[in-house]
């Protein structure tokens, strides 16, 4: 929301904006829809997109990725 709200989400209003980049943030990581034109994206936005794709979903669930718990796993290990 923050990268696009003037971008590809610009012709959304306020509350279209919320519900579309929650939709973006949780979808690549699961079934792989879009709501917008990925082509309009930004690059930051892509490399945020990657990265929810890298991380996947909660364990139990079908989306790929490393798993949120093994993320903060990781997360703690390395500030501990």
């Amino acid at each position: 929301l923050l990268t696009e709200s003037r971008h590809a989400f610009s012709h959304l209003h306020f509350g279209e904006k919320v519900i579309a980049s929650l939709f973006q943030a949780i979808t690549p990581r699961t079934a792989g829809f879009a709501a917008i034109d990925l082509n309009t994206l930004k690059e930051s936005s892509y490399l945020v997109t990657i990265i929810f794709m890298f991380i996947g979903g909660s364990p139990g669930s079908t989306a790929g990725g490393i798993k949120t718990v093994t993320l903060a796993v990781l997360f703690l290990g390395a500030v501990a």
